[in-house]
């Protein structure tokens, strides 16, 4: 009776640990990004001024809101522009955390260029736009960047940061579980984006950095402790990684980040967990991620009420929730599956699209070659498992239909990570866990053989 009733409250207090750890996360992350966002303000506006001005005289910044580019539909100079000027515009009767809050920015380029062109004479900026609704936490790393290094470098540094990444996460994924997952995720990600064209637009370079660095994150963590993860640690972990990406993000790639992220940790968990036990993996690793995103979205939310009153924000909130839903717009069709449809076509015209789906299904095939009809039985209900992530971008698709549609241009990212999770879970090699078998399930040489 008494080894029970310490059975029972061990279990408790574990409990409670991992709720604690769980609150710690989503309490200290708005927080820290409310100092983030703070300090990034102490940076002085003169010297980003002038290294702007600069970027005008040498043709780097221009008032072209959209541009061509290398490897996708367009550049967004937009969003590049309300990106580069956050924090410029800080109103002098306030006070530096309330302006960090504000969110101030001069707009789009042809604003942007203007207001900064009328500084040099003397004139002042104008009126900057409030953009509070986005934490804008790109400018704990572009103000201090653009002050000191200039825009032209401030670019070179975040593609860097995107390389080296991008091959930390394919390292990762390639030590544990082969080259041929490493391929089948990261191929269509960065091959059938504008991945590599993304820090001509700081805002959307940061975002996917951010999805790239808390996938990597995840899938080590969940890798290096296998079997011995604990439900509390992964729910703080994914929750800490939605908000993480939801700091530096604008919605640029939200719903591939989402399933990139619950498609690792699914992945990392496959070697040690099956079953019930893999789908609870998954389904805590989803709610997580988007309970963290969309706590630390509301929680911006909260600190902009107590600047702007808390029925401006409701108003402000509930005004572009409608629109992103299903705000009427010429030229747009909402009816079922047109969004998924529509952000399909953009994606299938990149020009690298067709080639990445002949190599997956290249890889795919030499897979199911190289192993029998048995073993590719051999725990279906985890593949299904592994594949349930790509389901997240089609149905955000159809919820957030008007911003999927609008934004086709950046929206259709979700795809390449759609694509890669589809690949893994028809590839991936799963060992049996808990016993061997003698009709040609997977066993530990074959997931050796497989990283050959």
């Amino acid at each position: 009776m008494r080894s029970a009733s310490r059975s029972i409250l061990d279990a408790l207090g574990r409990q409670l640990s991992g709720m604690r750890s769980i609150a710690a996360v989503a309490i200290a992350a708005p927080i820290l990004g409310l100092i983030g966002v703070l300090v990034a303000s102490f940076v002085p506006d003169g010297r980003i001024i002038d290294a702007l001005t600069e970027a005008i005289a040498t043709g780097q910044l221009t008032r072209a809101n959209f541009g061509p580019a290398t490897t996708g539909p367009t550049v967004d100079y937009l969003t590049d522009c309300i990106g580069i000027t956050m924090g410029l515009g800080d109103s002098a009767d306030a006070s530096r955390l309330t302006n960090a809050v504000r969110s101030p920015t001069l707009g789009n380029c042809e604003r942007s260029v203007k207001s900064l062109a009328e500084y040099r004479q003397g004139n002042g900026l104008g009126t900057p736009n409030e953009y509070f609704r986005y934490w804008h936490g790109y400018t704990v790393v572009t103000r201090p960047l653009i002050a000191t290094v200039g825009l032209a470098a401030t670019r070179m540094v975040v593609l860097w940061a995107i390389v080296i990444t991008t091959v930390g996460l394919t390292h990762q994924l390639t030590r544990t579980h082969g080259w041929r997952i490493a391929a089948a995720l990261m191929l269509p990600v960065l091959l059938t984006t504008d991945l590599i064209d993304l820090p001509r637009s700081l805002p959307h370079a940061t975002g996917a950095l951010a999805a790239l660095a808390t996938t990597w994150i995840a899938h080590r963590h969940i890798t290096n402790l296998g079997a011995s993860v604990r439900p509390s640690t992964l729910a703080a972990l994914s929750v800490a990684a939605g908000a993480m990406f939801v700091f530096f993000d604008i919605l640029t790639i939200t719903p591939g980040a989402w399933a990139m992220f619950v498609g690792a940790a699914i992945l990392a968990a496959s070697p040690s967990q099956s079953g019930r036990t893999l789908s609870i993996t998954g389904t805590i690793a989803a709610t997580g991620w988007i309970g963290g995103w969309a706590w630390m979205w509301a929680a911006k939310w909260l600190f902009a009420s107590a600047v702007f009153g808390f029925g401006s924000v409701v108003d402000e909130i509930t005004d572009v929730a409608g629109s992103r839903l299903d705000g009427e717009v010429d030229a747009l069709d909402f009816s079922f599956t047109n969004s998924i449809q529509r952000t399909w076509s953009r994606w299938i015209e990149h020009p690298l699209t067709g080639v990445v789906i002949v190599v997956l299904g290249a890889l795919i095939v030499t897979a199911w070659i190289k192993r029998p009809n048995a073993e590719l039985r051999h725990r279906f209900a985890d593949r299904i498992t592994l594949v349930s992530p790509a389901l997240i971008p089609l149905v955000w698709f159809e919820v957030m239909r008007n911003h999927t549609q609008l934004h086709t241009g950046f929206t259709y990212r979700s795809w390449g990570m759609i694509a890669g999770i589809v690949a893994v879970a028809a590839v991936v090699a799963l060992p049996a866990i808990g016993r061997e078998s003698a009709d040609g399930e997977v066993r530990h040489q074959d997931v050796v053989q497989d990283r050959q």
